[in-house]
């Protein structure tokens, strides 16, 4: 898993323990922690979806059809054909795919009218789909 250049410890410095543990290697440290220990949802992953995806692809509203706010939705995908999440698979998942657009195309998301996602928020849903994106 590469991570470009991007210093995670100055952008989330609990996160980058993870991060350095889930990849292996990552910078040139090792250590022995199960990946999916490395991302927790409910700290890392929930709080993302929450403030930048739920409020278009939720209960209330499901654009694209697409629905972000439960396991079971996220993986049925929406209109567009592809598979939201490709667990184990980010480098197939499109909701990956279109945060890491740039801020003015077209597909990118969340809209232009909203912020993006930090690096380091990318770099969690990352590690949290390779690891299987475990919803707990």
């Amino acid at each position: 898993m590469s991570m470009g250049s991007i210093c995670l410890t100055i952008l989330r410095p609990g996160l980058c323990a993870g991060l350095l543990a889930a990849s292996g290697g990552f910078c040139g440290l090792r250590a022995e922690v199960p990946l999916v220990q490395a991302t927790v949802f409910k700290r890392d992953i929930l709080p993302v979806l929450e403030q930048a995806c739920i409020g278009c692809h939720g209960p209330r509203k499901a654009r694209g059809g697409l629905r972000l706010d439960s396991r079971e939705a996220a993986m049925a995908g929406g209109d567009s054909g592809s598979q939201a999440i490709s667990v184990n698979r980010p480098e197939a998942s499109e909701v990956l795919r279109r945060i890491k657009l740039p801020r003015d195309h077209d597909d990118a998301m969340p809209p232009q009218n909203k912020p993006g996602l930090a690096p380091g928020e990318i770099a969690a849903m990352q590690v949290w789909i390779a690891a299987g994106a475990p919803w707990r």
